[in-house]
């Protein structure tokens, strides 16, 4: 088992990990997934966690870092996804 940063040519294998695990049944789940890398601009790889068995990747996290307004305050927070 390895445990690491995910990298840009494992983002095909991240997607369809994505899909098989959340939304099985929908043919257009891919498109979805892709947004999630090509159009967020705070995506940093160094950010994502990937697990390796058996040279497949059976899991994916990811953490997001963002500066929030909350009451005129400005706050760093993280979030916690797949």
């Amino acid at each position: 088992m390895e445990i690491r940063s995910a990298k840009k040519a494992e983002l095909v294998e991240i997607v369809d990990l994505q899909c098989l695990v959340f939304r099985p049944d929908e043919p257009a789940a891919s498109t979805r997934y892709w947004a999630y890398f090509h159009e967020e601009p705070t995506y940093q790889f160094e950010q994502s966690r990937i697990l390796i068995e058996q040279g497949r990747i059976v899991a994916h996290l990811r953490i997001w870092d963002r500066l929030i307004r909350v009451r005129g305050a400005t706050l760093r927070v993280g979030g916690i996804g797949s």
